[in-house]
């Protein structure tokens, strides 16, 4: 596995193969891969791909023109990246419940409010481990922003789609307004209570 999908710390060790795993997550419905490949490409002096730039000029093209779509349609200048990001958001949250079931160490990813939830119950990882519990608990942590849904309909967000690329995603997500005081993400509490630390003492000496 290369770095760009595997560490959140190590930069990419080939960035062709990086921005072609960021161009298969866009590929797939995953909107914040665009910035995330601007924001790599500029900060590597790299050339910005097509791909990335399209959005851009689709939507600066849409709203100059000031196309606004077809009534109920979704399909103004902004409407379709505004769904591309709904979706987007509800399958990460979704996903990254599921790699924390797998391993309670990627915390960092979920939903903020899932910590009080699993600091109060003693057992909370060990009894929510399920695709269907990611998608119950995906729901709990949407409730209440712009993103909210039934877990069935978070739980289809994520039908093909691909895990987040990791290098560089908390930036773009936090540019997003996704991980800041009022953010979905990644509010993680500097202390832990002894049974969630247990946990990931646990899993640590595993490794």
């Amino acid at each position: 596995m290369t770095a760009s999908s595997s560490n959140l710390f190590a930069p990419p060790d080939d960035p062709v193969a990086h921005l072609a795993l960021l161009e298969q997550a866009f590929a797939a419905g995953d909107i914040i891969a665009v910035f995330q490949a601007v924001d790599f490409c500029r900060t590597a002096f790299l050339p910005t791909p097509e791909w990335a730039l399209y959005p851009y000029e689709e939507t600066l093209i849409g709203a100059l023109q000031r196309k606004t779509g077809t009534l109920g349609k979704g399909n103004s200048a902004f409407g379709a990246l505004r769904k591309s990001f709904v979706r987007t958001v509800r399958a990460s949250a979704f996903l990254y419940v599921r790699a924390w079931q797998k391993d309670p160490r990627r915390y960092h990813d979920l939903p903020s409010n899932m910590f009080e939830f699993w600091f109060d119950e003693e057992f909370f990882w060990q009894s929510n481990r399920k695709a269907v519990d990611a998608a119950r608990l995906a729901a709990n942590g949407l409730k209440g922003s712009g993103f909210q849904s039934q877990s069935s309909t978070i739980r289809r967000s994520a039908n093909c789609f691909l895990f987040p690329v990791l290098w560089g995603r908390r930036e773009a997500e936090a540019k997003l307004g996704l991980r800041d005081t009022n953010g979905v993400f990644g509010e993680v509490p500097s202390r832990f209570p002894p049974h969630v630390q247990k946990l990931i003492d646990k899993w640590d000496a595993k490794s």
